[in-house]
């Protein structure tokens, strides 16, 4: 280590020692920790705002054989099993919504919901063409999840973060609390016409905890079989209401038996985001890098 020189004390003046090579490394160790935690901190919000925008949502449209998707920031429509996509405009009034949701009605005009924060739900009968928001009832635009019933075609189901899940049963001109929801975070809901149901079918979530169900007359939410979360996704079969899909990573699993038993059946090669089944034997896969893959062996094999 460097001497520091002894310099003459004057009258009257307070004698300083000039900063030691040791003490400057103690300055510039707390300047490190306080830019790496700046750094830490910065990179903790972005990988937050990511991981928000990280998400992405699919359906199936039975009446005109149209798959839709999003990746979060643009919603697109395929005519041709997801070969070609094109965009789907939304309403201006929209701004630069974040789509989080994604529903078709399975029976009657085969309606189109899509979910947004900003915009809460919007909903369009000519595939896309326009637009009409229905939001009267419900308490906050943060529409996280949609699921239409499977045979009543007003019936829709909305989930808003932190406030639980939303029933209309007129096409959204009207909604109504009906249930807390799991204690787990819902990622994906559908409804399913299985039978057992005290009233007209089930709801099942797809949740970071697992899958869980209900049915829709709200008896309260339960462990769906010992699936282990988080769990990305979950799709039905309509035409085999036992059938039902998850996905955890990069793997599907398969239930016949309406979520008793879960068999992992395939990997689609990439992380999934969102499933939905056509009823006509074909399961499709939404996975983190845009592809939408499909399966026709019940998920063991995809192209």
């Amino acid at each position: 280590m460097l001497a520091a020189k002894e310099m003459p004390a004057q009258p009257n003046q307070r004698h300083e020692m000039p900063m030691t090579i040791a003490k400057l490394s103690r300055r510039y160790a707390a300047a490190a920790v306080t830019i790496g935690l700046l750094l830490f901190l910065q990179l903790g919000q972005g990988t937050a705002a990511q991981a928000e925008q990280a998400g992405g949502a699919l359906a199936y449209s039975p009446q005109t054989d149209a798959l839709y998707r999003s990746d979060g920031e643009v919603l697109y429509r395929s005519s041709d099993a997801g070969k070609q996509w094109t965009k789907v405009t939304l309403p201006s009034s929209a701004g630069n919504v974040l789509v989080s949701a994604i529903a078709v009605s399975p029976v009657g005009q085969g309606a189109l919901y899509v979910a947004g924060r900003g915009v809460g739900v919007l909903k369009s009968i000519d595939a896309g063409n326009t637009w009409v928001a229905i939001v009267d009832g419900l308490p906050s635009d943060d529409v996280i999840a949609l699921a239409a019933h499977s045979t009543a075609p007003d019936t829709v189901y909305a989930v808003l973060a932190g406030q639980g899940i939303y029933r209309s049963e007129d096409g959204g001109k009207s909604w109504r609390n009906v249930d807390k929801g799991p204690k787990a975070q819902i990622r994906q809901l559908v409804h399913s016409n299985l039978e057992g149901s005290m009233q007209s079918g089930w709801l099942f979530a797809a949740t970071d905890q697992g899958v869980y169900r209900a049915m829709d007359c709200f008896c309260g939410f339960r462990k769906a079989g010992k699936l282990p979360g988080p769990v990305s996704a979950v799709a039905h079969d309509p035409k085999q209401p036992k059938e039902l899909y998850a996905s955890a990573g990069n793997q599907v699993f398969a239930t016949a038996n309406g979520g008793e038993e879960w068999e992992a059946a395939g990997s689609p090669g990439g992380e999934v985001r969102a499933l939905a089944h056509t009823g006509s034997g074909v399961l499709h896969a939404l996975l983190a890098d845009g592809r939408v893959v499909r399966s026709t062996d019940k998920g063991r094999r995809w192209e």
